[in-house]
């Protein structure tokens, strides 16, 4: 796999794997019935990572 962040070019070594509201889904109409999730994987290199890292933390550099 290759990193997911736009000018990287590196292998990937990590993955964010998250469960992501499906908005294309017919069956999320109503708000009574359980919204349908699809689960989404990035990949990123050891340097992105630690940059999104920091950005989730609300680190700069």
């Amino acid at each position: 796999m290759k990193c997911y962040s736009t000018n990287c070019k590196n292998d990937a070594s990590a993955s964010f794997s998250e469960k992501v509201l499906d908005v294309n889904s017919t069956q999320n109409k109503w708000l009574t019935t359980e919204p349908v999730y699809k689960r989404i994987t990035l990949y990123y290199c050891h340097d992105c990572m630690q940059t999104v890292l920091g950005n989730l933390r609300g680190q700069k550099k």
